[in-house]
């Protein structure tokens, strides 16, 4: 069962509140992954497994969640990105390289965004968090 899919996606479904469950739905998802995506003590398969389900909430078809999911993201960046840049016990290779997987996604949903119908509060998010990503870098 794909919760991401199920929440996120279904831009088809006409019930009342489906905008609210998708944005309330995407952030929690993103909350969730945010920590694993950036964590460099995980697996290289675990941060990319939640590199790719924020880049899939990030590209939702649905507004509600793209919206919802990219904001959650630029909450949480700041405070992770200095996580990841304190923690002495792994070299600054593997930090960084943590940190350009992450600016590469951001960077992805970034095109993806300009060849919809761009909002422009979410490229804006969109670019400062790639932008605060490669100055970390």
């Amino acid at each position: 069962f794909n919760c991401t899919e199920f929440f996120v996606d279904r831009s088809s479904i006409n019930m009342i509140g489906q905008g609210y469950l998708s944005s309330v739905s995407a952030k929690a998802l993103i909350q969730s992954l945010h920590d694993d995506a950036l964590d460099p003590a995980g697996s290289d398969e675990s941060r990319r497994t939640s590199l790719d389900a924020i880049s899939s909430i990030c590209k939702s078809k649905s507004f509600d969640a793209a919206w919802a999911g990219i904001k959650a993201l630029k909450k949480r960046l700041s405070f992770s990105i200095d996580g990841v840049l304190n923690k002495d016990t792994y070299s600054k290779r593997d930090r960084a390289h943590i940190l350009r997987e992450m600016c590469f996604v951001l960077y992805d949903v970034l095109k993806c965004e300009y060849a919809k119908d761009p909002h422009p509060p979410n490229l804006r998010r969109l670019s400062r968090c790639i932008l605060e990503l490669v100055k970390a870098c």
